[in-house]
């Protein structure tokens, strides 16, 4: 029966609804960056699917409806980046630096990891 009702779309939409709910109670309550929704949650469901052995699968199946909904969602995102262009050509440089850097950054600590782990 257990497996009847994992196999269902509402698993994934149930889960990642209710993981998404209390990662945003949490970053209210602590006011931590660290708390952030898409990381607790993420962390939530991962650590919810291993601990009762519900396959990756059934999850999938709820949660493909979720990633349907990303294409939309990011282009309301570039829209909005769009309509703030003049603030982007003012501060071009900034942001050029801000994101070599960054880049640069996550590179080093991603071959910093790797060598730590002998990968």
């Amino acid at each position: 029966m257990l497996e009847n009702l994992t196999a269902t779309p509402f698993l994934g939409l149930f889960l990642i609804l209710v993981c998404w709910i209390f990662g945003v109670k949490l970053q209210k309550k602590t006011g931590w960056l660290i708390c952030n929704p898409v990381l607790t949650s993420s962390s939530m469901i991962v650590l919810i699917l291993m601990a009762t052995g519900i396959p990756l699968d059934h999850f999938r199946t709820g949660g493909s409806l979720i990633s349907m909904l990303l294409g939309p969602a990011t282009a309301v995102l570039a829209l909005t980046i769009y309509r703030q262009k003049a603030i982007l050509h003012e501060h071009f440089l900034p942001i050029l630096i801000g994101c070599a850097f960054g880049s640069l950054v996550s590179i080093a600590a991603a071959v910093a990891l790797c060598h730590l782990f002998g990968t």
